[in-house]
């Protein structure tokens, strides 16, 4: 397997939420840190409508810029929140534009940094971004030209090491995870298993049916030293079917489960590593 690129860190599932309350994100790259650590501390200074796409003018003569796709008003808080962490973080002025504003072909710009929010926008710009510094925020892969950036997925270090903390006599991991994810995420979490002595199970799952067919699964694994883990959007693929059942079969097997939101643990799981 090929190492997780050396500047590609790794940050909480929860968009809501992630930027204040993560304890599970870890960024490994050299000079994001700052960047990283203010994503995750600062206070909300900024209003959710200061998230909207500045004048287009202002996209051209300014050399930081956050670049944005269209976003669902829900998440304009978050974006707030990320806009704050930059400043935060003492680049400069902070342009905060629009992708339409770089999709034609006659654009030009020159900023010495960008922003990207998302593989949509981290994608368009990796090849017109010139001479620029572009780092990828919220991001399943990095782009090619693209060496910089936060991910979407938790770490699976730090995740690991929660579940050792509370199931010492872990020996087994099911690993549990839609299939769209990159295979350098499962190559990763197999590579930590190994090295803590555990056993890797990966289960991969495209639809609903097959998430409820990997749950009835856990009626017959060898449950002594186990462990479930439900990786991002799993049982989001439908938490009233999944989860009732997922807790029923876990709760008479003494199976731990691991998933991705803190409100699967109010309905019975484990522990979850959502922020």
């Amino acid at each position: 397997m090929e190492a997780p690129n050396r500047r590609y860190g790794y940050l909480g599932t929860s968009v809501l939420r992630m930027f204040h309350r993560s304890r599970f994100a870890m960024i490994r790259a050299k000079g994001l840190l700052r960047i990283a650590t203010c994503l995750l501390l600062s206070a909300p200074s900024v209003h959710a409508a200061d998230a909207l796409p500045a004048a287009s003018e202002s996209c051209y003569d300014t050399q930081t810029i956050l670049v944005l796709p269209r976003l669902n008003p829900t998440y304009r808080q978050t974006v707030a929140d990320i806009i704050a962490g930059i400043r935060a973080a003492g680049l400069g002025e902070l342009a905060v534009c629009p992708l339409r504003e770089f999709e034609s072909p006659g654009s030009a710009f020159e900023p010495t940094t960008i922003f990207a929010l998302g593989d949509q926008v981290a994608s368009a710009l990796a090849a017109k971004s010139g001479k620029a510094r572009v780092i990828a925020l919220l991001v399943q892969k990095l782009p090619p030209p693209v060496d910089s950036g936060i991910s979407l997925f938790l770490d699976p270090a730090r995740v690991l090491d929660d579940i050792l903390s509370l199931h010492p006599a872990t020996r087994s991991l099911h690993f549990v995870h839609r299939a769209r994810i990159p295979a350098a995420i499962v190559d990763r979490v197999r590579d930590l298993a190994h090295q803590r002595g555990i056993d890797f199970e990966p289960v991969a799952v495209s639809s609903l049916r097959s998430a409820a067919q990997a749950i009835e699964r856990l009626k017959t694994i060898p449950a002594t030293g186990a462990i479930v883990w439900f990786h991002k959007g799993v049982l989001g693929l439908n938490p009233d079917i999944l989860v009732p059942n997922l807790v029923r079969i876990s709760w008479a097997r003494d199976l731990p489960v691991v998933a991705d939101r803190v409100d699967y643990v109010q309905r019975g799981v484990l522990l979850a590593v959502s922020p």
